[in-house]
């Protein structure tokens, strides 16, 4: 995970450059173009996720785990040689259907960890990602000099070098006898969805995730396209800003968490990463200068907290054989909600960005009402108690 995220964070940065580059130049374009990528690849994964966690479950973790990291490289050398914006498209559809990487990293984590350990090896796994982002980050946007492609020509490297340290180092978690054969309904995304049905509290819980990632995914869309135009920043810039949001996940999920769920319990980190997260989006909003947008990714990494303490909850409603179709139900959710929130989000830039100012940051404030709402599903949620 450490290797997926710098792979993803050399890319990350001049991806926006390199569609620019296709489109002419125009910055509503690029916007539309980069939503529309974010939009593909949620829409492929949101029915794949489902099918490669119930695989996971059968056939065990690690196979599955070298499909995804295959599939990443796959995705960096088509980016790094694609000679039009419709290369890029199809990468993310060959990506949407091979990324279980999180999936199954969050399930080897279920299958060898107690509950009352998983929030805080969830978010390990998340501070892991955020510290090769740190560092991937700086690089791609250090590498853009160098040519467009560059970043992502470095990624493939990366990512090659993973899938031959799993296929040689990883080890599978899943014991032989606590692998099922997934029934044909749960390899069904919405039908799948069903097992959350079975504990109220875990399904009040997972629709307050979803409000959470349709907020991240808003940000997420807009932010490289938002900052360039609102502030200038240049693929360099945008580099350090995801470093900073990349440290600041670390220390969040690798450190926080752990502490804060035993301190204080998995309730009120999710509570209060949630409310975090809101105030970041407030301020991302609002922030005038580039300092202001470097804050404001750092406390909207800090609200991520949220996310791992509301797995490790969720995980902890359910038995061991069913961890791997619990995080791809939760990994197809993220990806159905990334797959409208990208372009209403940049929709909103469309509309409000010549308006100037705070208007470029309309998508930031609804970010921050979908948090509010997140929060109020969550605290209701947290009352439930499971028999």
């Amino acid at each position: 995970m450490l290797l997926d995220g710098f792979g993803f964070g050399l890319g990350l940065p001049v991806l926006p450059p390199l569609i620019s580059h296709f489109v002419g130049g125009d910055a509503v374009a690029t916007a539309q173009a980069l939503a529309g990528l974010f939009s593909l690849f949620s829409a492929i994964q949101f029915l794949a996720m489902p099918v490669l966690g119930g695989l996971s479950d059968r056939f065990g973790r690690r196979p599955i785990f070298l499909w995804s990291l295959t599939g990443a490289m796959g995705d960096y050398l088509v980016s790094a040689v694609a000679p039009h914006l419709w290369w890029l498209f199809a990468a993310r559809i060959w990506t949407g259907v091979t990324a279980a990487n999180v999936v199954v990293a969050n399930a080897q984590v279920a299958d060898f960890t107690p509950p009352e350990r998983r929030a805080h090896l969830f978010g390990l796994v998340a501070g892991l990602f955020g510290l090769g982002l740190i560092v991937g980050a700086i690089v791609g946007g250090a590498l853009f000099p160098l040519g467009l492609r560059a970043g992502f020509i470095a990624a493939t490297a990366v990512a090659a070098v993973n899938v031959g340290l799993a296929a040689f180092l990883l080890p599978e978690s899943l014991a032989p006898n606590l692998r099922r054969s997934p029934e044909k309904a749960e390899m069904i995304p919405l039908l799948a969805i069903r097992v959350l049905r079975r504990r109220p509290a875990g399904f009040g819980l997972a629709v307050s995730l979803v409000l959470g990632w349709l907020a991240a995914a808003s940000i997420q869309a807009i932010w490289l396209v938002y900052t360039a135009d609102r502030y200038g920043w240049t693929p360099l810039q945008n580099g350090f800003g995801l470093a900073v949001y990349g440290i600041a996940m670390a220390v969040s999920q690798g450190v926080l968490v752990g502490y804060g769920v035993k301190r204080f319990g998995g309730g009120a980190v999710i509570l209060g990463g949630v409310a975090i997260s809101a105030a970041g989006c407030v301020i991302a909003g609002l922030a005038s200068a580039g300092w202001g947008a470097y804050v404001a990714l750092a406390i909207l990494a800090l609200g991520e907290m949220a996310v791992p303490a509301t797995r490790g909850r969720l995980s902890g409603l359910f038995p061991p054989e069913e961890q791997g179709r619990l995080q791809g139900v939760l990994s197809s959710l993220n990806s159905l909600a990334s797959v409208a929130a990208p372009l209403v989000a940049a929709g909103l830039f469309s509309r409000f960005a010549a308006m100037g100012g705070i208007g470029a940051g309309a998508p930031l404030f609804g970010a921050a009402l979908l948090c509010a709402l997140g929060g109020l599903v969550a605290w209701k949620s947290l009352a439930v108690r499971e028999s």
